[in-house]
């Protein structure tokens, strides 16, 4: 069953509640499970990307009303897992969800398995790969009244423009 698969937590945090957050885990899923995953999230998640400011700010996640493969994904991606409880008497909903530093080793796990949001994915690392990591790469972090340089936020409003032309094509 599936519920073998479902390993400790590794989150650093959580507290008491429905939502846990575990923004550090490392995964250390199998072929098999990257395979489940990502025929998983092929049907029943979403990536999102928008403009805040001149920045992008992408997100992914994944609802359904069956916890368990909610609970593997957060074991070992991190991110954040929550219950929304209805009121109209049908099944509380599970949702599992993350940004930043979750997205880039969730997608690119799951990038050669996916078959439906390949190129949305496409788009969104090559996004997150323009936003991310400049700090430790040496380069100067934009932002906080550091203006973005036209070159750059060009190559940013590509990939936004990727993503876009992705989405369209999905149905």
């Amino acid at each position: 069953s599936f519920r073998s698969a479902v390993r400790p937590a590794r989150s650093r945090g959580g507290g008491s509640g429905l939502a846990r957050h575990a923004n550090q885990a490392v995964s250390t899923a199998t072929d098999i499970e990257k395979a489940y995953f990502a025929g998983l999230f092929d049907g029943e998640g979403c990536l999102h990307m928008r403009w805040v400011g001149n920045c992008l700010d992408t997100t992914v996640q994944v609802q359904m009303t069956t916890p368990e493969p909610l609970i593997a994904l957060h074991q070992l991606y991190g991110g954040t897992l929550r219950c929304a409880r209805r009121k109209d008497g049908h099944k509380p909903v599970w949702e599992w969800y993350g940004r930043r530093k979750v997205i880039d080793e969730f997608l690119r796990e799951l990038e050669p398995y996916l078959r439906i949001k390949r190129n949305k994915v496409e788009a969104i690392l090559e996004a997150r790969r323009l936003i991310g990591g400049k700090k430790q790469d040496g380069m100067q972090r934009y932002g906080f009244g550091r203006p973005i340089p036209a070159d750059e936020l060009a190559q940013r409003r590509a990939a936004y423009r990727k993503y876009l032309e992705a989405s369209a094509n999905v149905s």
